[in-house]
Parts: C-alpha cells; structure tokens; sequence
C-alpha cells in the first residue's frame, strides 16, 4: 500500500474571506508539547472527542497531526 498524502496546509486568510463565518476557533497553530486530547478538552470540552480533530483532518493517527510544530489544525465547531 502507498504512504497517505498529507492533507494540504490550510490557508487561514483565506477561508476566513470565502467563509465570513468562520473565526479562529476553527483552527489552531501547534505549539510545541501540543497534544490532542488537550486540545480537545479546551476546544470541545471532551478529551475523548479527540477523534472527531483526526476527522476534521483527514488522518487516523493522532500522534502524527500534532507532530509538527507550526502546522495548522482543524477543529469541528460543536454542533448544537
């Protein structure tokens, strides 16, 4: 099986043009000692939700998405 392609980088700027809705909460810049179900907890208020970042993201590992300092991650806005 071929390596997966990583998702392309998310232009903020421009999503926060296309989508005026859109604000920062839906994205988040790693730092380093960044780890998902933290960032989880403090954005979804659930560390077991840690899953639905991996789905925003396109991945299935959760180590891999956080591994890189200054990426840019998605975040799902809570639906209610």
């Amino acid at each position: 099986m071929a390596g997966l392609a990583s998702p392309p980088a998310i232009d903020v700027e421009a999503v926060k043009q296309t989508h005026p809705g859109a604000d920062r909460r839906m994205f988040r810049h790693l730092v380093e000692g960044d780890r998902l179900d933290l960032i989880t907890y403090s954005t979804l208020g659930d560390p077991l939700q840690f899953w639905q970042v991996c789905d925003a993201n396109n991945t299935m590992n959760p180590e891999e998405l956080t591994a890189e300092v200054g990426k840019v991650i998605r975040i799902p806005t809570p639906q209610v």
